[in-house]
């Protein structure tokens, strides 16, 4: 994938510095390597509707926290019973940053934005990381998705309240990035003629990507690989994001 960067309060200049280069070399090579998952035909009423993000959110879980070792879907605050989960974060020698993957709807970001604040003022978090589609990329993944221009023209809009550092990465296709249609698998298909990508289906996709296998081959009894676990359940509404 190709990264476009927006440094919010000199994050990116903290995760670029020396002591914090372990951590900034992590978070490239997490992100620069999704592949992009094509599933032609998902919205039925709008051809250019074919990116899959339900599998690159699983190839997200299986990279970040399985792979690379972040704490999956760990306690977002220290707020009692609130249940606000992140998606990843993870400490460094000299830092700890917490990644939020967004591919939902552009609303949906604002909710990160709160985790990230309220993690730094409670001294769980020092940096903040959101991944999200560039404008052209989430065009293909459906409606009113977010997306990096958007968080790159309203974030400065919070400067008298967001105060921890937050590094923005657009994501889009570059020439170099591997594609996975989806529908050359033997995955069941719905009444629409689409593919049934359950949460199992998603990593049973993912899995062959990183077992070099070919996705013709993935089937419904085909292994998933290892599957991280949250660390706190997540709300209904991200479980929404994640839908696709």
């Amino acid at each position: 994938m190709k990264l476009t960067r927006y440094s919010y309060r000199y994050a990116e200049e903290i995760l670029v510095h020396k002591n914090n280069a372990d951590a900034w070399k992590d978070i490239q090579e997490i992100v620069s390597s999704l592949p992009l998952f094509l599933h032609a035909g998902k919205g039925s009423k709008k051809a250019e509707l074919d990116v899959d993000q339900q599998c690159m959110n699983a190839y997200f879980d299986r990279l970040f926290a399985v792979e690379r070792g972040w704490e999956f879907h760990p306690r977002a605050t220290l707020i009692k019973g609130s249940g606000l989960a992140a998606d990843f974060r993870k400490k460094f020698n000299n830092i700890t940053i917490q990644t939020e993957v967004q591919f939902g709807n552009a609303s949906r970001v604002y909710a990160d934005l709160f985790k990230f604040q309220a993690g730094y003022s409670q001294g769980v978090v020092d940096l903040g990381l959101i991944i999200v589609p560039t404008g052209s990329l989430a065009k293909r993944m459906g409606e009113n998705i977010v997306s990096f221009e958007r968080v790159k023209k309203e974030l400065p809009a919070a400067k008298s309240f967001m105060t921890l550092p937050i590094l923005v990465l657009g994501i889009e296709p570059s020439r170099t990035t591997k594609e996975i249609d989806i529908r050359e698998s033997k995955l069941p298909l719905t009444k629409e003629g689409k593919v049934k990508l359950t949460g199992q289906n998603t990593y049973r996709i993912a899995n062959a990507v990183f077992e070099g296998r070919r996705i013709a081959e993935v089937t419904a009894t085909s292994p998933t690989g290892p599957i991280p676990k949250p660390s706190v359940p997540l709300a209904p509404e991200e479980k929404e994001d994640r839908g696709g």
